[in-house]
């Protein structure tokens, strides 16, 4: 209902509802990072859930990368 209602508030059918309470770290930085917000109610609280999501996301990369490394090397054996 809320993203019919959006769709036509915005007058694209490019709409999506991302809960991002449970989603991976990487891609809620890419969603806060890439989207578009269109409704804040609480500056301070969106401040702090960006911040927190984005060092997370930082946190992982290191983790992401070594093992894509070593699973590639793997398939690649």
């Amino acid at each position: 209902m809320l993203a019919a209602y959006l769709v036509g508030a915005l007058q694209t059918r490019d709409v999506d509802i991302v809960g991002l309470d449970d989603a991976p770290p990487t891609l809620v930085r890419t969603v806060m990072l890439d989207g578009l917000q269109v409704f804040c109610a609480n500056r301070a609280a969106d401040h702090a859930a960006r911040r927190n999501a984005l060092l997370r996301a930082a946190d992982l990369d290191p983790f992401l990368r070594r093992m894509r490394r070593i699973k590639l090397a793997a398939i690649a054996r």
